[in-house]
């Protein structure tokens, strides 16, 4: 038996505002840690300064 065209629609769907989420959060995601990199705010890039 086939599938309704309905049911394919749907899961065609859903599929589709899932994927865009997920692009989404991650575009988001990556602009925060690029602006933290900029601005250089995170300690794992800072080097303590040798000079006294």
């Amino acid at each position: 038996m086939a599938m309704p065209w309905e049911l394919a629609e749907y899961i065609m769907v859903v599929t589709w505002w899932s994927l865009a989420g997920w692009i989404a959060a991650c575009v988001v995601l990556a602009d925060e840690v690029a602006c933290v990199l900029r601005r250089r705010e995170n300690g794992v890039i800072r080097r303590p300064s040798l000079a006294y």
